[in-house]
């Protein structure tokens, strides 16, 4: 018993006096901050050399412990695909309620494809009940967060930004989510892509102008230099000092063939020519879906965002889109598109000029000096650019006429040997030239 109490008072005595070196060591954290003059004993350079082993003990077991906790994070981010009915027969045959030891149900909630799953006891006194999976709400709009409506789940919204970003629509979502086994298959497009659409569209297009304005900096600054696009940020440069070479196409939501174009909507991007970035863009429509449907039952239509735009064909979207474009560059954004790289369209050309008969008007030009064809007479006056603005000049893009100047090619290859001896193999490698 004697050696057992006096071992028991020497351990106390070591951890007495080592909790005494830890508090002195605590106390007086500016030890090594003294001056050189004051004396330093063994046990202060203990003291020392334990506090900082401490120490570093601490910051290793704290980056442990947030490397686990992150890595356990991580194996548990995301959606997954899961068989319920696997589910459930796991849940019930592998778990017990915590209160009753009855067993567990499951009981589902769908709202769109996303589901919120309740885990309950089977016995109806129990009162472990509600212990619901959430899923993750969106931001977008404070009144739809707070309820249980489709647009209110990022799951839904997900799903529709990504059939968008493929060029799928509401019909393509129906087919995904019916190969899928996933719910409300047949209803999803009818009920929900449109709404969350709509939801979504004023995100969307405040995200898409903040990229358009940030890459039109980039374009300005690659073209008149830092300091000199710094001035034009301030409002210090004139439109006319920034001059800008961009490249221009329009495209149809409708596949055309090359010869007919009967699409109700198109979209038109400018790119600067050096940054290869969009600048600008337009959206060109011919229907409206709301002022249609009222139209047909004879009724007014209610306050809405009418998408309708454009009154004429969908060919004729190409060059009102880029007039547009050129407008608002000059009057709004402040640059005159100087050049512009595009296919081989007149009608964009010949929009892109000044009203001849306006400048007769205004004394800027003569009757005689009105341009006329080779037969002597004169040219159809369709200038509608405004006199403030100066006239871009055009460039022919190179792929384009590749492209036309392959399909003659071709239409030789095609033709019979009475009318022409080139092969396709020839046409093949003159269009690679």
């Amino acid at each position: 018993m004697g050696k057992r109490k006096q071992k028991t008072r020497s351990t106390r005595s070591y951890k007495s006096s080592r909790k005494q070196n830890l508090s002195t060591t605590e106390v007086t954290p500016d030890l090594e901050n003294e001056t050189e003059s004051s004396p330093t004993t063994p046990d202060d350079e203990k003291n020392r050399t334990l506090s900082r082993e401490l120490k570093g003990l601490e910051d290793r077991c704290r980056r442990i412990d947030n490397r686990w906790h992150d890595t356990k994070k991580s194996q548990y981010l995301g959606n997954r695909l899961i068989d319920l009915a696997s589910l459930s027969d796991v849940i019930n045959q592998s778990c017990i309620c915590k209160t009753c030891g009855h067993q567990m149900k499951v009981i589902e909630k769908t709202v769109g494809i996303a589901t919120e799953i309740d885990v309950s006891c089977t016995r109806i006194s129990c009162k472990n009940k509600n212990n619901k999976t959430a899923c993750r709400r969106t931001n977008l709009d404070e009144k739809c967060s707070t309820g249980a409506s489709v647009e209110s789940f990022a799951l839904n919204c997900s799903f529709v930004l990504g059939m968008q970003q493929i060029g799928a629509g509401g019909a393509e979502s129906d087919t995904i989510l019916t190969y899928l086994s996933l719910p409300h298959a047949h209803t999803f497009h009818r009920c929900s892509f449109h709404r969350i659409e709509m939801m979504m569209k004023p995100t969307i297009n405040k995200i898409s102008d903040e990229s358009m304005k940030q890459a039109l900096w980039e374009e300005i600054d690659s073209t008149i230099g830092t300091e000199r696009c710094n001035e034009w940020k301030r409002g210090n440069v004139r439109p006319e000092d920034v001059k800008l070479t961009v490249t221009y196409d329009m495209g149809w939501q409708k596949r055309s063939s090359g010869h007919k174009y009967d699409s109700t909507s198109g979209h038109g991007f400018m790119l600067g020519a050096r940054t290869k970035k969009i600048i600008d863009s337009q959206c060109m429509s011919k229907e409206c879906r709301v002022c249609t449907k009222y139209a047909n039952d004879e009724t007014p239509p209610p306050d809405h965002d009418c998408v309708k735009n454009h009154i004429g064909s969908s060919k004729s979207m190409e060059p009102e889109a880029i007039f547009r474009m050129v407008n608002r560059a000059f009057d709004v954004l402040m640059f005159t598109v100087a050049v512009i790289t595009s296919d081989d369209d007149s009608s964009m050309k010949s929009t892109l000029k000044h009203s001849w008969q306006l400048l007769i008007e205004k004394g800027l030009m003569k009757k005689s000096e009105w341009p006329r064809t080779s037969k002597g007479h004169k040219k159809t006056d369709n200038g509608r650019l405004p006199l403030h603005i100066p006239e871009p000049t055009f460039l022919a893009d190179f792929n384009h006429r590749v492209k036309v100047l392959g399909g003659k090619i071709y239409a030789l290859a095609n033709a019979s040997k009475k009318e022409s001896e080139v092969d396709t193999g020839f046409a093949g490698r003159l269009k690679a030239y």
